[in-house]
């Protein structure tokens, strides 16, 4: 599995011999949607501001066109973790997990313009939290750049 490892020195390197461009395309008419069960929201902000969800996804981005919810109460529910995360159809993504999420999550990161298709589906982060891509979704005309709620 590809994605940013953390020496025992305290080093992040990426491991897999693959090109992270080969992973992504940039793509106005796209935003890549990934959750996570993060340990807390100091962790959550950082794993977002250190771009090391990228690394472990193996993809870059402009953070300018990037979302991120945290929740304190981990759910399910579609419109409980996306709240007000306007950035994309939801109603794509309900038609995907008709009954709600596979498990319940606490952290949202959607990124704009980025139309993700690595092989990494999910990634389980020693320090962060375990993270799922979810899909690639259009882009709503609220989508308005980087947010925290």
């Amino acid at each position: 599995m590809a994605g940013l490892i953390r020496t025992d020195d305290g080093f992040l390197l990426w491991r897999e011999a693959s090109d992270i461009f080969e992973n992504f395309e940039d793509d106005e008419d796209s935003v890549s949607v990934f959750v996570g069960v993060c340990k807390s929201k100091e962790l959550f902000v950082e794993y977002w501001r250190d771009e090391v969800l990228a690394y472990d996804f193996g993809f870059c981005y402009d953070e300018d066109f990037a979302c991120i919810k945290f929740r304190e109460n981990p759910t399910r529910d579609v419109d409980t973790l996306f709240d007000d995360a306007d950035i994309f159809d939801l109603g794509e993504l309900k038609k995907q997990y008709p009954g709600g999420l596979d498990q319940a999550y606490n952290a949202v990161y959607a990124v704009g313009n980025v139309k993700y298709s690595g092989i990494v589906k999910e990634f389980e982060n020693e320090a962060f939290g375990y993270f799922k891509f979810l899909g690639v979704f259009k882009p709503s005309d609220a989508f308005f750049g980087a947010s925290l709620s």
